[in-house]
């Protein structure tokens, strides 16, 4: 609901496009998490696992592009610079599909005994994409942060909102790792 009424005002401020996308990214990374939490058997729940830890690195590089967008840095963008962040996701994103072939994002799987459950026994590469989700999510955070003390009181007050939801993120993916 929050990407469609984005789109639908996406003419009114210059970071509505990039957080659009965000905002659908966001509903499909949270939307496979449920269906993995969901899921009753291990190939689809590992399956769903890869896509939401895919869907992660997309979320960080659109949340860092819009922290760009909001701050008014737009400019910063060119086609280079762009590639350049794509590529620590695209690059996770490779780690996670390829993960039975080399075992660093997740060394393996157990199944817990009389659930549906499976426990994931994280390899290096899942600390260095939860690295690269810091790098991102921080940087963002940290220019929003500092462009709020400049801003009018609608875009400070806006501001607030994403760090402190980019905070609350940050805190629950560090209980987790």
């Amino acid at each position: 609901c929050v990407a469609l009424m984005a789109w639908i005002r996406r003419a009114e401020a210059p970071a509505t496009r990039p957080f659009t996308w965000l905002m659908v990214a966001i509903a499909a990374y949270a939307s496979t998490g449920a269906m993995g939490s969901l899921s009753t058997t291990a190939p689809i729940t590992i399956r769903l696992a890869q896509l939401e830890t895919s869907l992660s690195s997309i979320v960080t590089a659109l949340f860092f592009i819009f922290a760009l967008h909001f701050t008014q840095r737009r400019q910063w963008l060119t086609f280079w610079r762009r590639c350049v962040v794509w590529a620590m996701p695209v690059f996770n994103i490779l780690l996670v599909a390829f993960n039975d072939r080399h075992h660093q994002v997740w060394t393996h799987f157990t199944p817990v005994q009389g659930t549906h459950r499976i426990i994931f026994h994280n390899g290096p590469a899942h600390l260095w994409s939860a690295f690269w989700f810091y790098i991102y999510v921080i940087t963002g955070s940290l220019l929003i942060s500092r462009a709020s003390l400049s801003l009018g009181k609608l875009y400070r007050q806006q501001a607030v909102t994403v760090v402190l939801g980019a905070v609350a993120q940050d805190l629950v993916g560090t209980l987790y790792v």
